[in-house]
């Protein structure tokens, strides 16, 4: 089901409306070592709208299958999300599927107002030239006016180049 066949106007039962905006940060902030972190797998099945997800922090690991039908609203990132935990054994079954994987390590950083701010550090390419995305969930639409307390190159919420997916395609598997 893609995006332009959903009616985004009605309330899904199943599926929790997510509002996000994402931002390229243009050098590694400093502060990052003294931040918690998760480190983060992501198999994009090929096809479809699901991620595979494995998150580890510390000794636990997490394992989820998660689908996504996104749209854009007054420049908002708005995704239906629909997630389903998985134990390992059904994890390592999707796990199979055909689909990209990219990896990233996901720092979380609580400014002194406003909300938690997730910063995705990925390596792409050949190269393993490195990458920052802020990422800033809301529960509630946000004012437009929001203003990331970062330093950061450019706002990525509509660029169509910075989705996980896609990222994951750009990225080389050791």
């Amino acid at each position: 089901m893609d995006a332009h066949e959903i009616d985004h106007a009605k309330k899904w039962k199943y599926a929790k409306g997510e509002l996000e905006r994402r931002f390229l940060i243009k050098n590694r902030p400093s502060f990052l070592d003294t931040l918690s972190f998760k480190e983060i797998t992501d198999k994009y099945i090929e096809n479809t709208n699901l991620r595979l997800r494995k998150v580890t922090n510390g000794a636990f690991t997490q394992y989820k299958l998660t689908k996504k039908l996104p749209t854009l609203s007054n420049g908002l990132s708005i995704q239906w999300v629909s997630t389903i935990y998985l134990s390992q054994g059904e994890y390592e079954i999707f796990l199979k599927l055909p689909g990209k994987i990219i990896e990233k390590r996901r720092y979380y950083y609580q400014p002194e107002v406003g909300e938690i701010i997730g910063i995705d550090e990925i390596q792409l390419g050949k190269d393993q030239r490195t990458i920052w995305i802020a990422e800033v969930e809301f529960n509630e639409r946000p004012e437009q006016t929001y203003s990331l307390p970062l330093a950061y190159d450019r706002e990525v919420t509509n660029d169509k180049d910075y989705i996980g997916s896609v990222l994951a395609k750009h990225y080389i598997e050791e």
